[in-house]
């Protein structure tokens, strides 16, 4: 495997046990992420407070990775996360429901660590999918 998708796959491999010291210890300082649907460009501290909020309310979420494709530096992950909403999430009110969205994500790897990610997934209807469930 090649060292860029090695360290993503550890991101992955620790964000399921979870594992939040050695998951954010992957992310550089200047991590730096791109999600269009949900609210633009956040930096590591942001990113890492939403995912934490994440995992509060969807405790048991996974995310498979189907494939990579990797040139130098940058990764291309086609994946899909899978949960069950057992708390409240940005003010919707939980369902007990399970959930997946499909979606990809993009990395530049430095060294040991990811400097920044984009991510392209259905955001807005995986919301509008909890408010229905």
């Amino acid at each position: 495997m090649h060292d860029a998708s090695r360290v993503v796959r550890a991101h992955y491999d620790l964000f399921n046990r979870p594992d939040w010291d050695a998951w954010s210890a992957l992310l550089t300082p200047a991590f730096t992420v791109h999600h269009a649907s949900a609210g633009g460009v956040v930096g590591r501290g942001a990113y890492l407070e939403g995912i934490r909020h994440y995992r509060e309310s969807f405790p048991d979420a996974t995310v498979e990775v189907h494939r990579m494709v990797t040139q130098g530096d940058l990764v291309a992950a086609e994946l899909t996360t899978r949960a069950t909403f057992v708390h409240e999430f940005l003010g919707i009110p939980p369902t007990g429901a399970a959930w997946e969205l499909p979606g990809m994500g993009f990395y530049q790897v430095s060294g040991e660590t990811l400097s920044e990610a984009w991510f392209v997934e259905d955001f807005t209807g995986w919301l509008a999918g909890l408010r229905q469930a």
